[in-house]
């Protein structure tokens, strides 16, 4: 991994009396860390070996920092569920924390690269993201038929697969076409809770009218 040459730390940071020394080593490391990419792929190792103290150690002093809201660990899931990998960022934008004076510094764009991308990204999730593949809103607004708790929906929403999202999509496009009056399609719960988008979709029978030039009239002379 690629370090810069040096880790800036507000004076928030620096002054804490809640902080211990070895904390605010780590913050300094993973902000350097950070600047690659905007994020921390470190291992708890790796982090260790940077500070000369064990795994279990720095396992602790995370917690603690995520506790207090300058740590976010932001948890990447593979299409099946499973965990994959996870990424740390810093934000030193905390309340409690005195904070200096506000201005517009090198030190300070470097400290906290990530925060200003999670911001524009508003992908944070109580400090755990969830990466998807395609956001909720991006079905919500195809199905259209918006009724029950969005909140709800989308936290149900959000605990599926990477594939069943997909399959969602492509299953909501061809059920819309076969049944284009909202008003009968399910209710986005029931769709969603039952996994409707596995369903057979049964596409409604068209009327075999009867060419007019094939109708013949019968004319019965008297």
């Amino acid at each position: 991994m690629n370090h810069n040459w040096f880790a800036p730390l507000p004076a928030s940071v620096l002054l804490s009396k809640t902080l211990t020394d070895k904390q605010k080593l780590l913050i300094a490391l993973i902000a350097n860390l950070m600047n690659e990419r905007g994020y921390c792929f470190a291992s708890n190792k790796y982090l260790g070996e940077c500070l000369d103290c064990s795994e279990s150690t720095i396992k602790d002093h995370l917690k603690k920092l995520e506790e207090v809201g300058i740590l976010g660990r932001i948890i990447k899931l593979k299409p099946n569920g499973d965990f994959d990998f996870r990424s740390l960022v810093i934000n030193l934008e905390i309340p409690h924390m005195p904070q200096p004076e506000k201005t517009t510094t090198l030190a300070e764009k470097l400290a906290n690269p990530s925060a200003r991308k999670l911001a524009h990204n508003n992908i944070v999730i109580n400090r755990k993201e969830l990466i998807l593949n395609i956001s909720f809103n991006t079905w919500w607004d195809l199905y259209d038929k918006k009724v029950g708790s969005k909140t709800k929906l989308e936290s149900k929403w959000n605990k599926l697969t990477d594939n069943q999202r997909t399959q969602a999509i492509k299953h909501t496009k061809e059920y819309i076409i076969a049944q284009p009056d909202k008003q009968y399609r399910k209710n986005p719960d029931t769709y969603l809770n039952n996994q409707s988008f596995y369903d057979e979709i049964i596409k409604p029978k068209e009327f075999n009218q009867v060419p007019t030039n094939k109708i013949t009239t019968q004319i019965k002379l008297k």
